[in-house]
């Protein structure tokens, strides 16, 4: 939800478009665990270094669009 709202931002169309939904209500064909976020510690033990926050990331590729 968060980052919908910062990418229509970004590009500046109105964040308050994006409505948040429960897991309930936005369907998908593959069943996806209720709660999946992502440790650094499979970044450290694969030899990278911790992934920089989204929104730093998503100006960054803005940027380069």
């Amino acid at each position: 939800y968060d980052l919908a709202r910062a990418v229509f931002s970004a590009i500046g169309a109105d964040p308050d478009r994006v409505r948040p939904c429960s897991s309930a209500e936005y369907v998908v064909p593959a069943p996806r665990p209720a709660y999946s976020v992502l440790s650094p510690n499979a970044w450290s033990a694969a030899g990278l270094g911790a992934p920089r926050p989204w929104s730093e990331a998503l100006t960054a590729a803005l940027a380069r669009s």
